[in-house]
């Protein structure tokens, strides 16, 4: 065999592994840094679209915190008894449960009940003193009561009465000019048809000039419209807070773009040359890009988004309709100015790369420990193992890794090795033994020890060849059992040695305390340490395929396949060992005879010497 490595140019798997492992650590940093502006770009972008969606969502929910509250307590106020009141004195006594509701929600500035019989009752909250100017209100009156009742003659009488926190009457005036008839008010007829709450669309109220809207639920005896005019005025406040950057708009519309809520109150409501507060439209914004993201994607449909260009500046824009529960369409409308957000991609990307860099510059040194610590012990491996080609089976694999596989090889080759050692040790035995029976022993404590089982018995045939008769018993560490085994007749088919012999391959089972008994293997198991759980028989066949003795295997734990699969490669030696010893006695008798045979022939010619021969001993 020839032992010449080969000559072609080879490369270690270690210098592999390195240069993959730099090249592909160069290859992604590569990658990242000359697609990362694009990468962060399109990333920021979606980021932002996302941004956008919940800012939507957080409006909305802002939105619905401030009307809630108020169509639960409209809720509630339909079953009062304020509803079904058919008189003054009886609508005044609910007036604590209609103070408590204005000091619980601060959104709501008056409760009122319009009667279909024309009359009306109204509570307001006055915490300004704009409205104790408009009113003429004293400077501790704290809620407005406004009353429309019908007189003996059907004559509408309207009043104000004043009262203090505490719900003392301050003042009673008779109003002569405040008499409406309040079906015909919208909040009233849009109620009076629908069992649901209703939502006006948001305006500005006359006395504060602050934008709000009209809840009004008919009551559930049908007598009575209860309504609330709850200002939105806050949303203002809360879209300042979602600007993303201070060039940024946002603001909230109706589908003709009256403003609903802009961070700059002074540009929602303006006072008209007739006096009466009027919303303004985006159009009149002193900031122009919300007219041109209106006019670009519109303000009704679905969600929108997309790039305007407005005076050579880009700007990332949307466009997303708000449900408020509102009779009309509201929508939110959002620019960001594309150099402001991009000014922060290039500083991230910039960061990125320095990261990037020092990370590839770090890993890199890393990077080959690892891989030496996988190549390490692989080199070692293949200089034991090229020690096998010499048959130089002595030394132990001393290689130790934290890596699993290279941990796992190494014990298989040392496994092996083991293996190997004892097949040339067992076949070492064979030659330098001239006792046959004690070879037979040092056999089956070879194999005991290759297998590294409990104990072995060695079986042999009888000269009838009808009885499987034990040769020896052995234990761990060469250490003969004293105990008696029954022999075993060849015609029990229920006996594992037997079946082993019928089908002629390895056998094991697993076995009961109780069971070792039965098969007469009690008093073996009382000798080991610890009670056997399975057997493993494996039968011995010489050259002419004749049966000459089975080796019985006892072990603690689940048999292996591998096991027997060594176990029957083991038993060839241990078969030729049994034949030779057999051709060996056979031989010896073969010669004793011959010299019988002689010595008979001797005697039969000479009577002088008649029976001498076959006296002498040798």
């Amino acid at each position: 065999m020839s032992n010449r490595k080969p000559t072609k140019l080879l490369v270690s798997i270690q210098t592999l592994l390195i240069a993959a492992s730099v090249t592909l650590a160069l290859a992604i940093g590569g990658t990242i840094l000359s697609l990362g502006y694009k990468g962060v770009n399109d990333a920021l972008t979606a980021a932002l679209e996302e941004q956008f969606e919940t800012i939507g969502m957080m409006v909305r929910e802002r939105a619905r915190r401030l009307i809630d509250p108020v169509q639960s307590q409209l809720g509630i106020l339909v079953h009062d008894q304020i509803t079904i009141a058919s008189d003054l004195s009886t609508r005044l006594s609910r007036l604590p449960v209609l103070a408590d509701a204005l000091k619980s929600n601060p959104t709501i500035r008056n409760i009122y009940v319009g009667y279909t019989n024309g009359e009306f009752f109204l509570i307001r909250k006055i915490d300004n003193d704009e409205l104790r100017s408009l009113f003429q209100l004293k400077h501790s009156t704290t809620y407005l009561v406004q009353t429309i009742t019908l007189g003996v003659d059907s004559k509408r009488i309207g009043e104000y009465r004043l009262y203090d926190s505490n719900l003392r009457l301050q003042e009673v005036q008779l109003k002569s000019d405040y008499a409406f008839d309040p079906r015909e008010r919208s909040w009233f007829q849009a109620s009076e048809s629908s069992l649901e709450s209703t939502m006006s669309p948001p305006y500005a109220f006359f006395t504060t000039g602050e934008i709000g809207v009209t809840i009004s639920q008919r009551s559930v005896s049908a007598s009575s419209i209860v309504g609330f005019d709850t200002t939105v005025g806050q949303l203002t406040s809360e879209v300042q807070n979602f600007r993303l950057t201070p060039d940024s708009e946002i603001a909230i519309t109706e589908g003709d773009g009256t403003l609903i809520a802009y961070p700059d109150l002074s540009q929602v409501v303006k006072q008209a040359q007739t006096g009466k507060v009027v919303r303004q439209n985006i159009s009149n914004l002193e900031s122009p890009i919300l007219n041109k993201v209106a006019q670009e994607i519109g303000l009704s449909g679905p969600y929108k988004h997309g790039v305007v260009e407005l005076m050579g500046r880009e700007w990332i824009v949307s466009s997303r309709p708000l449900d408020f529960g509102m009779e009309t369409d509201v929508r939110l409308l959002l620019a960001v100015p594309a150099d402001n957000l991009f000014a922060t991609t290039r500083k991230v990307i910039r960061d990125q790369s320095i990261v990037i860099i020092v990370i590839l510059l770090l890993s890199i040194p890393f990077g080959i420990l690892i891989i030496r610590q996988i190549t390490k012990p692989l080199s070692q491996l293949s200089s034991e193992v090229q020690k096998f080609a010499s048959f130089d089976f002595t030394n132990p694999i001393a290689v130790r890794s934290r890596v699993k596989e290279a941990s796992e090889l190494a014990y298989a080759i040392e496994r092996l090795r083991v293996t190997v050692s004892r097949f040339l040790e067992i076949n070492r035995t064979i030659a330098a033994e001239e006792d046959f029976n004690t070879l037979l022993v040092k056999i089956l404590d070879e194999i005991i020890a290759t297998t590294e089982t409990q104990a072995g018995v060695l079986y042999l045939t009888d000269n009838d060849e009808t009885m499987l008769v034990p040769f020896a018993s052995r234990i761990a560490k060469g250490k003969s059992l004293e105990v008696k085994i029954p022999t075993v007749p060849l015609s029990l088919r229920d006996s594992l040695l037997v079946r082993a012999t019928t089908k002629k391959v390895a056998e094991n089972m697993e076995v009961s305390r109780e069971e070792l008994d039965n098969m007469g293997l009690g008093e073996l198991r009382d000798a080991l340490e610890v009670s056997p759980s399975h057997l493993l028989a494996t039968p011995l066949f010489n050259r002419t395929n004749e049966l000459i003795g089975v080796i019985l295997l006892f072990e603690r734990v689940n048999i292996d396949p591998a096991l027997v699969r060594f176990t029957e490669a083991l038993s060839g030696s241990a078969a030729v060992s049994v034949e030779a010893r057999r051709l060996i006695a056979a031989q010896r008798e073969l010669f004793e005879s011959f010299i019988q045979l002689i010595a008979g022939a001797v005697d039969a010619k000479s009577p002088y010497t008649g029976g001498i021969a076959l006296e002498s001993p040798n």
